[in-house]
């Protein structure tokens, strides 16, 4: 099983919501839609809470499946649809902080 077919059926266990589901697979089609998703701003806890307790997806995961999306390559801008330019980036490694966008 792929590593991202193994996380979403790990959130689907721990009841995300339907809403969320419908979401989610329909942003499983393209990579850029799949990050926006996880950009949103109610994403970030539920990613944030698996990473911690080790059921994400790893930091080599993300390195090789989004190169592109990663460590300031792409900027998601209101990933959530909400309007007010509300951006957010992922940074990924050893030296990743987390900080506001200017």
């Amino acid at each position: 099983m792929d590593k991202m077919q193994e996380y979403y059926k790990n959130a689907i266990l721990a009841n995300l919501c339907n809403e969320y589901k419908s979401d989610w697979r329909d942003s499983m089609q393209s990579k850029e839609a799949l990050f926006n998703l996880a950009m949103a701003q109610q994403s970030i806890p539920h990613i944030m809470t698996f990473a911690y307790n080790g059921i994400g997806l790893t930091k080599e995961y993300l390195e090789e499946e989004f190169p592109d999306y990663i460590n300031g390559k792409y900027t998601a801008i209101n990933a959530d649809g909400l309007q007010g330019d509300y951006k957010t980036s992922l940074y990924v490694g050893k030296n990743a902080i987390l900080r506001p966008s200017d």
